[in-house]
C-alpha cells in the first residue's frame, strides 16, 4: 500500500503553489489585504484537496468498502443487482480508494466537460467506468477535468486508486448485503458499503 507522504493530493499541487506565491508576493509588497485573501483562499485550497490517512484494517476480505467520502443518495435493486450512486460534494474528501482488492482493474474513459453548476452537467461530464472483481464503478466529474486514476495496477483494499472532486460514484454490484441507507454519510477507505456474499 502505498504511504502517505503528502498532506494534499497532487491534483492540488498547482493551485496550492500559485496561491502561496501570491500570499508571498503580497506581503513583500505590503499588500496586507490582499495577502489575508490569498492565505484563506491558500487555507481552502489545502482542506479541499487533502489527503487523509485511512486504513481498512482488520476488515472481512467480502467486505465492500466505500470508494469515496459522499452521501448515498440512492440504491436501487433488482434480484441479485444493486446499484448505489453516492454523491461527492465539493469539500468531500475527493481522494478515491479501492473498496476491496483489485488484482486486475479494467478502465474506460469518455471524454467531456465539466460543468459543476450546469443541470445538464451528468450528460456532459467526464465518465470514467472502472470493471474489477465483478464489480463495476461509474465515476462522474463535474468540477475538475483529469484523469482520477492513478495507474492501472494492482490495489490492496483502500489503497488511494486516484482522485474525484464534485461527482458522482455509481456503484454497480451483485449479492451484497447492504450495510448502508439513502442519505447516510460515508467515508472512503472506512465504511463499508457491504458485505458480499
Amino acid at each position: 500500500m502505498n504511504p502517505q507522504t503528502f498532506y494534499i493530493v497532487k491534483n492540488g499541487y498547482k493551485g496550492a503553489i500559485v496561491l502561496l506565491l501570491g500570499f508571498v508576493l503580497s506581503l513583500i509588497f505590503d499588500l496586507h489585504f490582499l495577502a489575508f485573501v490569498l492565505f484563506l483562499l491558500f487555507a481552502c485550497w489545502i482542506f479541499v484537496f487533502r489527503n487523509p490517512e485511512r486504513l481498512a484494517t482488520h476488515l472481512s476480505p467480502n467486505a465492500f468498502l466505500a470508494p469515496i467520502d459522499g452521501e448515498v443518495i440512492e440504491i436501487q435493486t433488482s434480484g441479485n443487482q444493486t446499484s448505489i450512486v453516492i454523491k461527492v460534494g465539493l469539500f468531500d474528501v475527493g481522494v478515491l480508494r479501492a473498496p476491496q482488492e483489485i488484482r486486475e482493474l479494467k478502465v474506460d474513459s469518455v471524454f467531456g466537460v465539466p460543468l459543476f453548476f450546469s443541470a445538464k452537467k451528468d450528460f456532459f461530464a467526464p465518465k470514467t467506468t472502472l470493471q474489477f472483481n465483478g464489480q463495476t464503478m461509474i465515476l462522474f466529474q463535474n468540477l475538475l477535468h483529469s484523469f482520477p486514476i492513478n495507474g492501472l495496477g494492482e490495489f490492496q483494499m483502500g489503497e488511494r486508486m486516484g482522485f474525484l472532486k464534485a461527482g458522482r460514484v455509481i456503484i454497480e454490484t451483485q449479492g451484497i448485503e447492504l450495510k448502508v441507507n439513502v442519505g447516510d454519510k460515508i467515508k472512503g477507505g472506512e465504511s463499508v458499503i457491504g458485505y458480499l456474499q
